[in-house]
């Protein structure tokens, strides 16, 4: 198990942290104004991001 995490923790990089970190900012700012727009947009997001 310990392994594990340690491989996981190797393959995570300060980019990842900002991308999905802004990503999870974005959506409560949005949420808080209208929750459809949040789940519209950072699901456009996560596509975009998935398929480059």
């Amino acid at each position: 198990m310990r392994k594990i995490i340690l491989n996981v923790l190797k393959a995570i990089d300060l980019q990842d942290v900002f991308a999905f970190g802004g990503l999870a900012m974005a959506f409560i700012g949005l949420h808080a104004i209208y929750p459809p727009a949040a789940l519209i947009v950072i699901g456009a997001v996560l596509f975009r991001m998935g398929a480059r």
